[in-house]
């Protein structure tokens, strides 16, 4: 019964966030979300990816053709998470309103990790008004008012720093090794996640896998672990390869100052 209620709770706060994010982001950017010429880019990359081009951008330079040769180029200075994610809401003539409705969705999701973080410590209400007020900040306002790939990045980062906590909290017991370790399969798939979003989030894995494997206490939590980092290795590193297979440098070019 008790169980019952609380996840009713839950799933009310989970509305009520939800709620609060859409008000928030419509009251904030009513003719839809403002853009910067990173922006630009992603949204560029997310409209070629809606219809059928791939992810890849616009060729505007004077090598492109009016018959459509050169028409579209590979861009690594990005990374391609955001710009997929993206194109699911893109309109075709670069209106950034329905765009609005992926930056609720992800505050939402980025308060909703608040709420749990803050609940382990303390009472829902508490966690509640916590990731109501972590909304209302400054630098979340502005940040989920523009077209950015930090809206993504955030919760991707609470998400893989929540996920390393459970980890190294059931890992402990033999009883939840089956818990542990699809919450270290989470940690691993939201490292991947930040990577590929902002290449700062592959520094995470230089800070969070050696803490993992301090905290752990049995062999198969450090075999665990190096397979998590082996994966991670595979995975970030085919993104950097293909950077300089494309670009000539791992960071994806160089970047104009």
């Amino acid at each position: 019964m008790l169980k019952s209620s609380s996840k009713l709770i839950t799933l009310l706060f989970i509305v009520i966030l939800l709620a609060i994010a859409s008000v928030n982001i419509s009251m904030q950017s009513p003719a839809g979300l403002l853009t910067t010429p990173d922006s630009l880019s992603y949204l560029d990359i997310a409209r070629n990816i809606d219809q059928g081009n791939g992810a890849l951008a616009s060729n505007r330079t004077l090598q492109a053709t009016a018959l459509g040769d050169n028409a579209y180029i590979e861009q690594r200075l990005w990374p391609k998470l955001y710009p997929i994610v993206l194109s699911v809401f893109i309109e075709r003539n670069y209106g950034t309103s329905a765009v609005r409705s992926l930056s609720a969705l992800l505050l939402t999701f980025t308060a909703l990790l608040v709420f749990f973080i803050v609940r382990r410590f303390s009472s829902n209400v508490l966690a509640f008004l916590t990731a109501v007020l972590f909304m209302h900040t400054l630098p979340i306002n502005t940040v989920y008012a523009f077209v950015w790939s930090e809206t993504l990045f955030i919760p991707l980062f609470l998400l893989f720093s929540y996920a390393a906590f459970r980890y190294g909290e059931l890992q402990i017991n033999q009883a939840h090794l089956i818990a542990a370790y699809s919450w270290l399969a989470i940690f691993c798939l939201s490292l991947l996640g930040l990577a590929y979003t902002r290449y700062i989030g592959i520094g995470m894995v230089l800070v969070l896998l050696p803490l993992l494997l301090i905290s752990v206490k049995t062999a198969k939590s450090i075999a665990a672990c190096l397979l998590a980092g082996l994966i991670l290795s595979i995975g970030i590193g085919a993104m950097l390869y293909g950077n300089y297979q494309i670009s000539g440098s791992i960071s994806g070019g160089v970047r104009q100052v």
